[in-house]
């Protein structure tokens, strides 16, 4: 939710592209679109942390 809620949120996005697996997965997109989200001050989230920033760092946890 906090990512979307950031995204349109930005004065520069026009369309957002969102993907999805499945149905449920559209449902959820669809409710968090409806609720609103305060996001803390972009400075609290930023990281130099490889293991955060890094893609190919990231992994699935079950």
């Amino acid at each position: 939710m906090a990512c979307l809620s950031f995204i349109i949120e930005q004065s520069g996005a026009d369309h957002v592209l969102i993907g999805m697996t499945s149905v449920d997965e559209l449902d959820q997109i669809l409710r968090s679109l409806s609720q609103s989200v305060a996001l803390p001050p972009m400075g609290k989230l930023a990281s130099n942390e490889p293991a955060l920033i890094d893609p190919r760092r990231w992994r699935l946890v079950p």
